[in-house]
């Protein structure tokens, strides 16, 4: 039987101790709060732009604001990887089905948004994706 410090009993012990001191802490997390900056259309696909964004937090009044020296950097949409050209976009929406006087559109200037790493197969470098499903907006003819 072991004893001291290498015993089942001193490490029941100290499991104990640890858990009854140390407060519950949240899950973690994968991703950040960010705000749309600016945004560039994709040379090679209409639905599908390029995002600029900067590191939010959730300040008074529960409004979204930047975070004083957070991170910026360049996003996609992952909604928007799906389009394929001018035929499917938001996941696979039949663009042509889309009633006349709709579009899918970018997201706005000023939109807070969910972000998260990855990395990029080709390159490896660190990519930004940004968590959402593409808006089609329009106005309902009369």
């Amino acid at each position: 039987m072991l004893s001291g410090r290498n015993s089942q009993q001193f490490k029941q012990r100290t499991d104990i101790e640890r858990v009854s001191k140390e407060l519950p802490s949240l899950p973690p997390s994968f991703g950040m709060l960010a705000i749309i900056t600016n945004s560039t259309a994709h040379a090679s696909n209409p639905y599908m732009w390029t995002y600029s964004w900067t590191e939010a937090l959730v300040g008074a009044n529960d409004r979204i604001v930047a975070k004083t020296q957070g991170l910026t950097g360049v996003a996609f949409s992952i909604s928007e990887l799906g389009n394929y050209g001018t035929s499917r976009c938001s996941y696979g929406v039949i663009v042509t089905n889309i009633p006349a006087g709709f579009a899918p559109v970018k997201i706005h200037t000023s939109a807070a948004v969910w972000i998260v790493p990855t990395r990029r197969h080709d390159t490896s470098a660190l990519q930004w994706l940004i968590v959402n499903t593409q808006a089609i907006d329009g106005i309902c003819p009369p």
